[in-house]
């Protein structure tokens, strides 16, 4: 629960009647954020990636595993690592290619020989000690067609995505932020909204539409609008209102990402442009003069 959620609905009523009224200069912000691929699979990360996908419990993914490491395409499946030891990075390029000359509609996006990406250190993909067995990754050999099926493919190409998504650039988003403060007397409160458009997918051209899936493994993935409206750019010192809402218990849904514009075009799917106050105490709507 965020530290500033409000429990008091007379504070809460306080702030949506000073929101209502208000009328004052608009902030947007603009940066680039990099995205960083998600961390290799472990046993457990994998089990729980397979249920959220494809439904399957851990006993079948785990034998899948087992099936694919004793016919010689992944490694050691009962792992606790998510890291690859710094001593392997000479083998990724060939993994790689390997890879690619299967999953043949990723060949444009395997790197140039030398060039992949390694990330080292806790928060990437390799350390000086990755524990007794790394995490789990394809091999140099790899299936070949008709040579597996079914809930066995599926696995393998699972694991050989993620390792080829490690290997590849950051995605790069480009974030709008728009935020106004209101004074009220409880002091000013902070309203905001941000969304972005995706600059370079990097890594995650690896998974293409099926991106958002699963936001643990791609994060960041832009989710469809729901019938979104064009309400117009906004621009920083413009002068804007809040307009009065109904208060509501709930969270709001994050905003979306936006294919088309920055959330500077003040797109919503709510039919308006809708800045989220932090207090989340109501959900009023921008309404540009």
């Amino acid at each position: 629960m965020p530290k500033d959620k409000i429990l008091d609905k007379q504070v809460a009523e306080t702030i949506q009647q000073a929101a209502a009224s208000w009328l004052g200069p608009l902030g947007v912000e603009q940066k680039d954020v990099r995205r960083s691929p998600p961390r290799l699979f472990s046993k457990d990360t994998l089990a729980r990636r397979c249920a959220k996908r494809f439904g399957w419990d851990p006993q079948h993914t785990a034998k899948l595993a087992q099936d694919l490491y004793d016919q010689g395409y992944l490694t050691y499946p009962r792992t606790e690592s998510e890291h690859l030891p710094e001593c392997q990075t000479g083998d990724a390029s060939t993994v790689i290619e390997s890879v690619a000359g299967i999953l043949s509609d990723l060949a444009s996006l395997v790197p140039a020989a030398g060039d992949p990406v390694f990330r080292k250190g806790n928060k990437g993909h390799y350390v000086k000690d990755a524990g007794e067995h790394h995490a789990i990754v394809p091999l140099r050999k790899v299936p070949q067609p008709g040579s597996i099926t079914g809930d066995h493919l599926r696995l393998w190409e699972l694991v050989a995505k993620s390792f080829l998504a490690a290997h590849l650039p950051d995605g790069i988003d480009a974030r709008t932020t728009i935020a106004v403060q209101v004074p009220t007397p409880l002091g000013p409160k902070r309203f905001s909204v941000s969304g972005s458009v995706i600059k370079s997918p990097g890594w995650r051209a690896v998974y293409g539409a099926k991106a958002d899936e699963d936001n643990e493994a791609v994060p960041g993935k832009a989710k469809p609008d729901e019938e979104p409206t064009t309400t117009g750019a906004c621009r920083s010192s413009a002068t804007v209102s809040l307009g009065e809402q109904p208060m509501s218990g709930s969270r709001q849904p994050r905003p979306s990402r936006h294919a088309g514009s920055p959330v500077a075009s003040c797109r919503s799917s709510w039919g308006a442009s809708s800045i989220r106050s932090k207090t989340r105490c109501s959900k009023p709507l921008w309404k540009i003069p």
